[in-house]
Parts: C-alpha cells; structure tokens; sequence
C-alpha cells in the first residue's frame, strides 16, 4: 500500500525498504526524516516504545496511517495442516529478514507459544510478495505476509494479527512528513478498499 501511496509523489524519497528496525537505525543517526513502522514490543504494544528509546530526550510523533492483517500463507486446501505459529518448526518457512517488522512479529508470537524461534528454517525474501511467490511455487510450506499477499497468488491464508502500520519522525521533521500524512488521509481509504486487509486509521 505504501508503494502505492508514493508512487505519484515526486516530493518524497523513498529509500530501499530494509525494514523496521532499519527506519529506526536512519531516524537516529539523521539520515531520514521520518519512518515507516510495525514494530510488535515485547508488552503486546507497537511502534511508541522503539521510536521513544532511539529518539530519546528529543520531540518525537508516531502517527497511524493503516493498519493491516497478517498471517501464514499456505497452499490453497492447506495440505500440510499448518494452523499455528508454534508447529512452524517442522515445515519450511519462507523467513522476512531479521529486523524487518513482520520477522520481529513472528518471533515474538513464537516465543508467546513457548516455541523456539532459532529453529526457523527455510531461505530469506525480500518482500511480502517474494514470500507468497514461495509459497505458490513450492519452495517454502508456509511463510508469514500480509493477507494482500495471499489474495495476489490464490493462496490461502490463516490469520494472526492485525498491526498497526505508523509513521514515526522527530518533532523537527513535521513539515516534511505532511506529504505523506495527506497522502494516507485523502487517497488511502480508496485503496484499502482494493487491497484484502487493510484498514485506514482515522
């Protein structure tokens, strides 16, 4: 959705998406003005708690933009019976890269099922889309995407959260945020509604 949302707006540059953790690492040492994030915190919460330790003792925002569902994608019919984030230890795992939001989800929904998330195995892609080609193709059993990725190859999908999807910037960068505050506000709800799970935060 976010590819979407930017694709028009020649005032906002976007960099390589590297993940969460990444947008975090950039707000700190100053070499972007604001972040995109969907980090699940050990307290059940999302985003505030990182954004207020990297930008500790100065002005920070988070601001909601949409939030989105999130679950395993599996072959349609699900013929390996995967229903749970705790079995994910038997089967191949289409993986997100450590320090992505959805990698940090999954890890922590392990640990809530007393599952070990080091026995993981299965190959790293690059996006919610790579994930799903994986699954379709054959080369991975299940793997964890946004429903929006089940929905674009006829897979099917077993749900485990949905997440809000934030904006996170030091108070200095407001003005430059805007673009794609109004953007979320004024386009996203057309969107959402063209995508399978998301939901505009209004």
């Amino acid at each position: 959705m976010l590819d979407r949302l930017l694709a028009e707006r020649v005032d906002v540059e976007r960099t390589p998406d590297r993940g969460s953790f990444a947008g975090l690492s950039a707000l700190w040492t100053g070499t972007a003005d604001a972040a995109t994030l969907h980090l699940r915190h050990r307290d059940g919460t999302y985003n505030t708690p990182f954004v207020r330790s990297v930008l500790a003792g100065r002005e920070s925002h988070v601001i909601p933009l949409w939030r989105r569902e999130q679950g395993l994608l599996v072959p349609p019919g699900n013929p390996h019976g995967i229903g749970h984030v705790a079995t994910l230890a038997r089967h191949t795992v289409a993986l997100r890269a450590p320090g992505t939001g959805t990698r940090v989800l999954l890890e922590r929904l392990m640990l809530e099922a007393k599952a070990d998330p080091a026995a993981l195995h299965g190959a790293v892609h690059g996006s919610h889309l790579e994930v799903a080609m994986a699954v379709a193709s054959g080369t991975a059993e299940t793997g964890i995407a946004t429903r929006a990725a089940a929905s674009a190859f006829a897979l099917d999908f077993v749900p485990l959260a949905w997440e809000p999807f934030e904006l996170a910037f030091p108070g200095k960068a407001l003005e430059l945020a805007e673009p794609l505050i109004a953007a979320a506000r004024s386009h996203g709800p057309a969107l959402a509604e063209q995508l399978c799970g998301y939901e505009i935060i209004t």
